[in-house]
């Protein structure tokens, strides 16, 4: 007798582990309609039809209903909207009624840019070298396709600056164009690379490349001579929620000359358990200032790290401690979300790919790949590719 598994159903209608269980005991009851079986001495969910629909109806009315023992009632301040654009209200709203998510771009904004700063001396380490290790070695190859033209580096993701300080240094850039959803981490490299090459022109821009085509702003960085060098680095691709719709944003501003690299991690065995790096940095109580804007009580909750095999990724979340009410006023217009206990919310998530889905990935976005260079242990890989005509 085939039965559902609870953290499938779990997954798939948004609720809390405890929910399922708590059916389950209403179902031996005769509180509702589910149909049970015994596995291994415990009571399973049957998987048959009229459950499907039993759980649909369960799952809505656990949505419009919640016990109000335990639950915390929060309107967010006047602080979260004087760091967050309306976009971004939104956005962070529908993350957590739809998914369960904050996305990872918006802790770097308000303090979380220094934050980073200082974690990337202290933290990051091997993975910080890796990948200045592969973005050195190619060099050469980035020169040969540039082809003796004036070139434009246009950085998404700046970070500190320091991953293209060497890079400038061997390809002399007439400009350096930094794009990034955080004005502080903008500011930081800016301050940086201003330093290190005062005569260089640097023009920094506040932009989600995530959610808005930048063609025209790749587009008017060029002249009749000039290729834009376009960065992805940090390994940002694989933060991305929709990565194909984030490549197909930057094909949409690239001509025949333009040049896009980036960096990626590989599905291997150590990257999906390697997740130390994590605990050190992203577990700490400064990052998580947005689900203390939010209400929750972060001292209360778990941190829980997995790697998901199904979706191929590595997930930082937090376990709920008690049920969660948040309301939102944005652009003069109420909203709320019901967070429940024991549901997981994300924080940060890390997809990993293998060679064949990278270039798959590659190809669909509409580019060519020209070269991909990996690190010793094949971990890590750097992409140069162009756009397709």
């Amino acid at each position: 007798m085939p039965f559902l598994q609870n953290s499938k159903i779990a997954n798939k209608y948004r609720v809390a582990l405890s929910t399922i269980t708590r059916w389950i005991e209403q179902a031996e009851l005769g509180n509702n309609n589910l149909e049970l079986g015994t596995s291994n001495n415990k009571l399973r969910i049957i998987d048959n039809q009229n459950n499907i629909a039993e759980l649909e109806r369960l799952a809505e009315k656990s949505r419009v209903y919640k016990p109000q023992a335990g639950l915390k009632e929060h309107t967010v301040d006047s602080y979260f909207y004087e760091v967050f654009t309306v976009s971004e209200q939104l956005e962070l709203f529908t993350d957590l009624k739809n998914k369960k998510q904050i996305n990872l771009k918006y802790y770097y904004k308000n303090g979380g840019a220094e934050l980073w700063n200082k974690d990337y001396f202290n933290s990051f380490g091997k993975i910080k070298d890796q990948n200045q290790h592969l973005l050195d070695n190619s060099f050469e190859s980035i020169k040969y396709l540039i082809k003796n033209k004036s070139i434009n580096i246009i950085d998404i993701g700046t970070g500190n600056g320091y991953p293209v300080k060497d890079l400038i240094e061997a390809i002399k850039p007439q400009n350096y164009i930094g794009l990034d959803i955080s004005p502080e981490m903008l500011d930081l490299a800016q301050g940086n690379i201003k330093k290190w090459y005062p005569d260089l022109a640097i023009k920094t821009i506040v932009t989600d490349f995530e959610r808005t085509q930048p063609q025209q702003l790749l587009l008017s960085a060029k002249n009749n001579d000039s290729t834009n060098l376009i960065l992805l680095l940090g390994h940002t691709i694989c933060n991305l929620s929709t990565p194909i719709s984030s490549l197909l944003n930057i094909r949409s501003g690239m001509l025949e000359d333009d040049i896009l690299v980036f960096t990626s991690s590989l599905d291997t065995i150590s990257n999906r358990s390697n997740l130390d790096y994590v605990k050190g940095i992203e577990g700490k109580d400064e990052y998580a200032w947005i689900p203390r804007l939010l209400g929750v009580d972060v001292e209360e909750c778990r941190l829980k790290l997995v790697y998901d095999g199904n979706s191929k990724r590595k997930v930082k979340s937090l376990v709920l401690d008690k049920d969660y009410k948040v309301n939102f006023t944005i652009d003069g217009i109420k909203y709320n979300v019901l967070l429940e206990r024991e549901s997981e919310l994300i924080r940060w998530q890390h997809y990993l790919f293998d060679i064949h889905e990278l270039i798959n990935l590659v190809h669909q976005s509409g580019f060519e790949v020209k070269q991909i260079s990996a690190d010793q242990k094949g971990e890590n890989v750097l992409v140069i590719c162009k756009a397709k005509y």
